[in-house]
């Protein structure tokens, strides 16, 4: 359309029509106009009519390394919608042999944040390997996708230094990314640990803490709901029998 209206515009200009050489840069500053409305003002459009789902349990990966698609998938398989974004097109296209959903995408660009497929994300995970663009992911992008929960691996500092344990911390204060890549390398499996009571939990917890080949993931409650395992996990309380403890890499010692 407006190659056309700039077509119009060049004939009239041509034929001495007065103020026709307003047409093409008028047409052309209302095209810009429009997209830059509509990207701006896509997301609260959709919140004020009800596209948006109210209730944002969808979870957004940051990083699609090996370790990421291993939990991408367990959380596919239990219900869980999500997402994995990273700017390497061979690990998302590894992520859509698994059967899931990825993006190729840069988080220092602006559109993310405007991406309606992401209408549903409520919970934000932080996997790269570089710690400066986990935290930048969590800075900027907590309020819009995490609102239920934003997590980061601990970087190498904070995990020498179990007193400065970030809230944001994901999985343990002793579980980097080097650690979580090399226990998905040994170990490409994630299990399910059943669990007796509040004190078996806090065992599993310390023998996952002692082991650099464990990462613990989630919780997994009898009803089935999964809550994302932060590094300060044994604040948990009040966990009953038939919760389950869901980590990655070697299986747990039968008497853990």
């Amino acid at each position: 359309a407006a190659g056309i209206a700039s077509l119009f515009g060049s004939k009239l200009v041509i034929k001495g029509e007065p103020g026709a050489e307003y047409i093409t840069p008028l047409v052309f500053m209302i095209v810009l106009g429009t997209v830059l409305l509509n990207a701006t003002t896509a997301r609260l459009f959709a919140r004020w009519v009800g596209v948006f789902l109210k209730h944002s349990e969808g979870i957004l990966i940051i990083g699609a390394s090996d370790a990421s698609r291993l939990i991408g998938k367990y959380l596919k398989d239990n219900n869980r919608h999500v997402v994995l974004i990273d700017n390497n097109e061979t690990n998302i296209e590894k992520c859509e042999k698994m059967g899931l959903e990825g993006m190729v995408a840069n988080i220092y660009s602006d559109t993310l944040g405007d991406n309606i497929e992401l209408n549903d994300v409520g919970y934000l995970m932080a996997l790269t390997g570089n710690s400066e663009i986990n935290k930048y992911a969590i800075n900027k992008f907590q309020k819009q996708f995490g609102e239920n929960g934003s997590f980061r691996l601990v970087d190498s500092d904070e995990m020498n230094d179990p007193a400065n344990n970030p809230e944001e911390g994901l999985f343990s204060h002793t579980d980097d990314f080097i650690k979580l890549t090399e226990a998905a390398r040994k170990f490409p499996a994630i299990h399910e640990q059943n669990i007796k009571d509040q004190e078996h939990y806090e065992r599993l917890i310390e023998a996952t803490n002692t082991d650099d080949e464990i990462i613990p993931l989630f919780l997994k409650e009898p009803e089935g709901e999964l809550t994302i395992m932060a590094a300060n996990s044994k604040k948990f309380k009040d966990i009953t029998n038939g919760s389950k403890l869901v980590y990655l890499g070697k299986m747990l010692a039968a008497e853990a």
